[in-house]
């Protein structure tokens, strides 16, 4: 009752703490599959503040005022005027390298975005379009709900395994429960099959013993049934010889078996024998 009542706490405090860690996870880290992309808004629009340049004024370092730049690749085409100026023509310029928060560029000719007499300073604010730029955006939107949604199923599968560890106790003891039922049930049967043996042996031993004294009973039986099928091929002298009856020293000379001679022969050997009895007394 006791290990009962400490795996039921076990079970409770595990299941509260998956419950609060799964609330935690879902509220805080798992964030809208949201690119924030806006199609209504102009993307290839945007400013940057020159913060250096060559002595030929073609190559300019502009700060960006926005980190869409990033998406900038070498040899990108940009257009720009200059602000506070009179002029509206634009300029074209390449990207030629990209950090963060700045891209490097190169312009051929500033003079026409420039109004006659002015003078190109560092710090110049520059208008930008390009539409390189808006189409670049609109793809790392695309794929940024990609990665959203991947991010998604990585923490759901973070969520199973935090839970599996979390519970990992109540689980171990839940299983090892499991396999304690089946040890115990295997050892039952096992027992319940030694003794069913133990049964057998003992009525083995029992039918040992009935067999054996029927198979004594029936070699008696076959014994007193026994047919025998004798030639005497011996003399009577040496049956009486070998008994200790009297007969005489030597057999008998060999007599035909007529009816007649069978009658003589017995009689002289009873007279004979009668004649050795009387003088043995």
């Amino acid at each position: 009752m006791k290990k009962f009542l400490i795996f039921l706490l076990i079970n409770l405090l595990c299941h509260g703490v998956s419950l609060s860690r799964e609330t935690n996870i879902s509220d805080h880290l798992v964030p809208p599959k949201d690119s924030f992309y806006d199609p209504t808004f102009d993307y290839s629009f945007f400013k940057g503040r020159v913060t250096d340049r060559d002595e030929t004024t073609r190559i300019f370092k502009v700060e960006s005022g926005t980190k869409n730049t990033r998406l900038f690749r070498i040899g990108d085409m940009v257009e720009f005027t200059i602000n506070q100026t009179q002029v509206n023509q634009r300029c074209q310029g390449f990207v030629r390298s990209v950090e963060e928060k700045y891209f490097v560029m190169y312009v051929a000719d500033i003079r026409s975005c420039l109004g006659n007499n002015e003078y190109f300073r560092r710090g110049s604010v520059l208008r930008f379009k390009s539409e390189v730029l808006s189409e670049r955006v609109r793809q790392a939107s695309a794929h940024r709900k990609t990665l959203l949604e991947r991010k998604s199923d990585l923490f759901n599968q973070l969520n199973n395994v935090n839970d599996f560890l979390w519970g990992f106790d109540q689980k171990s003891i839940s299983v090892a429960a499991e396999y304690d039922k089946e040890i115990l049930r295997i050892k039952r049967q096992k027992q319940e099959a030694i003794d069913n043996l133990q049964l057998k042996r003992q009525e083995q031993f029992k039918l040992q013993k009935e067999l054996v004294f029927y198979l004594d009973q029936l070699e008696k039986d076959l014994d007193f049934y026994l047919v025998e099928k004798r030639d005497q091929t011996m003399d009577r002298w040496f049956s009486d010889l070998d008994m200790g009856l009297p007969v005489e020293t030597r057999p008998q000379e060999y007599i035909p078996l007529t009816k007649e001679a069978q009658t003589e022969s017995v009689r002289d050997y009873r007279n004979r024998l009668e004649d050795s009895l009387r003088q043995t007394h």
